[in-house]
């Protein structure tokens, strides 16, 4: 399948296109990164307090604030930072 610019779009324009997205996603990756560092922190003080690690109310309200924004692929990137912890 081949790729169609938008109109408008020069071949001039794609390297630097792909350039920014290539930057948006070493931020989302470092994101990633921080977020699975205090998922595993707070699962530290959950246990270290006798809670359990995770709370199902608490994942469950990931899923659906995923799911508002981006619909059934929210769903699946929620699914997927949560078992990232």
């Amino acid at each position: 399948m081949t790729a169609v610019a938008e109109p408008g779009t020069t071949d001039s324009e794609l390297p630097r296109l792909r350039a920014d997205i290539d930057g948006l996603d070493a931020e989302i990756l470092a994101v990633v990164r921080r977020r699975i560092t205090l998922e595993r922190r707070i699962g530290q003080l959950r246990v270290g307090t006798g809670a359990p690690r995770v709370t199902h109310a608490h994942d469950m309200s990931v899923i659906r604030r995923y799911a508002a924004e981006l619909g059934e692929d929210g769903t699946a990137l929620a699914l997927v930072l949560l078992r990232l912890r």
